[in-house]
């Protein structure tokens, strides 16, 4: 199990500062020099989604107890939305969604759902992975709080430090 929050998406080499995001990488693939945090499990699409959403729940308890509960993965991610980009370029992004592709893929068809009426020439593979954070955030938050009471449109203090706990066993 990684340890969340875990918002690791890349490893920088502490020789020559290139960064991979390969899952078992344990030496730079430029210069070969041994990755001084290779152990640390890098964050998964889901992991990071979880990750998102234990720290809004986390750093925004006031405001994640004011809006209505279906909406706590769009808060949560909003940052993300806004900048409509997760890491720095679409190079590292697309090694990032490589390495995730099981997570991926199930996302996918609900994203050209999505997206069926864009231009195909605009697709913009940030846009993907920003997606798909977001599609397993609400996952994530769907699984989590499916017993609560229905009744409940906002979280109350005792289900807010349920759905972290919960997040961060799952």
């Amino acid at each position: 199990m990684n340890k969340l929050p875990n918002m690791k998406l890349y490893r920088e080499c502490q020789q020559c500062h290139s960064l991979t995001s390969g899952k078992h990488d344990a030496y730079c693939p430029l210069c070969g020099c041994k990755l001084k945090d290779s152990e640390e499990q890098l964050a998964g699409i889901r992991d990071y989604a979880k990750s998102l959403l234990i720290l809004y729940l986390t750093n925004s308890p006031k405001q994640a107890k004011e809006v209505h509960i279906n909406e706590i993965p769009a808060y949560a991610t909003g940052e993300i939305q806004n900048k409509r980009m997760v890491i720095f370029d679409q190079t590292a992004t697309r090694r990032a969604l490589a390495e995730c592709w099981n997570e991926i893929e199930p996302v996918l068809e609900d994203y050209c759902l999505d997206n069926r009426d864009e231009d195909f020439s605009k697709f913009c593979i940030e846009d993907l992975h920003v997606y798909s954070i977001l599609w397993h955030a609400e996952a994530e938050w769907q699984e989590i709080t499916e017993d609560f009471d229905v009744c409940e449109d906002h979280l109350n203090h005792k289900t807010l430090a349920k759905a972290i706990e919960r997040l961060k066993s799952y």
